[in-house]
């Protein structure tokens, strides 16, 4: 039976040994369970950072989730974590971990290229001061100085770069950024000028209600007196086009004047 206990414990102590801070990848007893947490993200704009390689100096590696989130089984004690992901700075931090330790966040410094040059009136080429440049995605925002110049300091990638400001229309220029600085000059017009227009006036239908009135009124007093009618005279200027109108008139005035003058039968 004792022989029986020391080789129990002979082997305890073996499978004990497996579980040490020398074997790569495996945590210790403590903290078996507890695994280290933390996070990656980008040191511009504070986004998580998707797919970056986390490695312990004890052995163990894994990659950054689409929430820039990662877990490592790390013994306790100290630690080094090397960082690195496609586009950024490598970083390394070491920290004396513990089973319950608080998660871990690792920030990384992209690699950043200068959007610069300058926002200018199309017209005298004259520097614009106190725009606003926005360059998307990201929502990277500067304003253009008092001589009109601006600098944007972004990852490689293709950018939407929209300039704005008072008195001017905005414009939204496409550039893409791709391991160089890249000089943009922003040209803005000012709006077009607001064209003012009369509200049209139905010249034809006005005039020909002013001659049809002249000419039914005078027809209708010469015919009452029994006289002949005076020609029609020929309108001129906006009345050129009435005189066959007019015509008409004085001939129906006529001979309903003729018939009034008619003895009874």
């Amino acid at each position: 039976m004792v022989c029986l206990g020391a080789l129990g414990g002979a082997a305890a102590t073996t499978a004990a040994a497996v579980l040490t801070p020398e074997s790569l990848g495996s945590p210790s007893a403590a903290s078996a369970g507890s695994p280290l947490l933390g996070s990656v993200v980008d040191g511009l704009t504070a986004r998580p950072v998707a797919g970056a390689t986390v490695a312990a100096s004890t052995g163990p590696s894994t990659l950054t989730t689409a929430n820039g989130g990662f877990s490592l089984a790390v013994p306790n004690g100290s630690v080094t974590l090397a960082v690195s992901a496609p586009g950024y700075h490598s970083a390394t931090l070491t920290i004396v971990y513990h089973a319950g330790a608080p998660p871990v966040n690792v920030t990384l410094q992209p690699f950043v290229f200068a959007l610069h040059g300058a926002v200018v009136d199309r017209g005298d080429s004259v520097g614009l001061a106190g725009f606003v440049v926005v360059a998307n995605p990201g929502d990277v925002v500067t304003t253009s100085s008092t001589t009109g110049t601006y600098r944007l300091n972004l990852e490689n990638g293709t950018y939407s770069v929209t300039v704005s400001g008072p008195g001017y229309q905005s414009s939204t220029t496409s550039v893409v950024v791709d391991g160089a600085p890249v000089t943009l000059y922003l040209f803005l017009s000012p709006p077009p000028a607001a064209v003012a227009t009369a509200p049209a006036t139905p010249w034809p239908i006005l005039l020909a209600g002013i001659g049809a009135g002249a000419t039914t009124g005078a027809l209708g007093a010469w015919s009452a007196r029994g006289r002949r009618a005076p020609p029609a005279r020929t309108p001129s200027g906006p009345l050129a086009g009435l005189p066959s109108f007019a015509n008409t008139m004085v001939r129906a005035r006529m001979a309903r004047g003729r018939r009034n003058r008619m003895p009874p039968r």
